[in-house]
């Protein structure tokens, strides 16, 4: 969909060429539901960016950049400009202005609003959890100083807005930039300690809470779900199998959210996870020589990296050999 909505020729050579694969080599019932999911990303893509927006409009401020803020309104992603100098990242306003249709079909763009006046909504639990973050930088930046304060910000709660671009080019350097990056990697461990604390079905909601809080992220989301499902299993006495379990978790997502097919974040999240599950025992069985923990760290390096390291280089231009080292300090802890 991604392909044909940019350039309606090469979409469907592309479609017809991979359609073309699954109808001479499977069965006639697997083809028909090969198309019917085929059909359904169509129409999803379709649905999210055939939209526009009244003159009168309750959006949702996401994100400020340097002289506009991007917005959501009923689950797309808008940029926002005109008069909106007093509104900050979390309100809710209902805006009076003029909405053009500007497209970016790779990050779920669907156009521009430009606003004239605007009034406050009500506050709810989303602006209440973007006032917090706020404070909790404030008095961290009081007793621990602006460096720190970033740093602490962006390994707990993925909030990477303060962090200098040296700090972020350490991380970068040494290949642990998924520990900033609000991920499953921090899922993981937030429902882990949960879990403990509170039992299954605390922890379950609390790591719900979790992901709203840190900004409802492809990588925690995809970590959310695939946790659900492994709880979930184990109570209703089913097997779990990690790969339909990832399948599951990317028709969720890309239902809600199509352009995340073009999200690096979505595909770097999904490529790690796709390599643990192949190749994760493989690669541990192969360093059997190893001490245990150093076994366990070397191998979930590697194994998450297989797929997503080409992946990186090919979309970013960029290889940080040092994430071996970086991830042997980082994953213990």
């Amino acid at each position: 969909a991604l392909i044909l909505f940019n350039n309606v020729i090469i979409g469907a050579v592309f479609s017809a060429s991979f359609l073309s694969v699954f109808y001479f080599t499977k069965d006639k019932k697997d083809f028909i539901l090969i198309m019917m999911f085929f059909i359904l990303g169509i129409f999803s893509y379709t649905l999210y960016f055939n939209i526009t927006i009244s003159n009168n409009a309750v959006i949702r401020v996401t994100e400020k950049k340097n002289y506009y803020f991007m917005g959501d309104y009923k689950g797309r992603k808008i940029i926002i400009n005109g008069n909106a100098k007093d509104i900050k990242e979390g309100d809710k306003i209902i805006a009076e202005g003029e909405f053009k249709i500007e497209r970016d079909y790779k990050k779920g763009i669907i156009g521009t609003y430009n606003i004239k006046k605007y009034s406050f909504c009500k506050r709810d639990i989303i602006s209440t959890f973007y006032e917090m973050k706020e404070n909790m930088y404030l008095n961290f930046k009081e007793k621990l100083g602006d460096k720190n304060s970033a740093l602490l910000m962006a390994l707990c709660y993925g909030e990477t807005s303060y962090l200098t671009n040296s700090q972020m080019g350490d991380f970068n350097r040494l290949g642990v930039i998924h520990a900033i990056s609000v991920s499953g990697f921090h899922m993981a461990l937030v429902y882990g300690v949960m879990e403990k604390a509170m039992g299954l079905w605390l922890a379950l909601p609390a790591a719900f809470l979790y992901a709203v809080f840190t900004g409802l992220q492809a990588a925690t989301m995809r970590s959310f779900i695939m946790i659900f499902i492994l709880k979930l299993s184990a109570s209703l006495f089913k097997n779990y199998d990690g790969i339909s379990s990832l399948s599951l978790a990317a028709m969720l997502l890309l239902l809600a959210k199509p352009w995340y097919i073009g999200d690096i974040g979505f595909m770097l999240s999904f490529l790690s996870t796709l390599g643990i599950i192949l190749y994760y025992k493989k690669i541990t069985r192969f360093f059997y020589r190893l001490p245990e923990k150093l076994n366990e760290t070397l191998s979930i390096s590697l194994s998450a990296q297989l797929f997503s390291l080409p992946f990186t280089a090919f979309t970013l231009q960029k290889f940080s050999p040092g994430f071996i080292f970086g991830n042997f300090v980082l994953l213990p802890f």
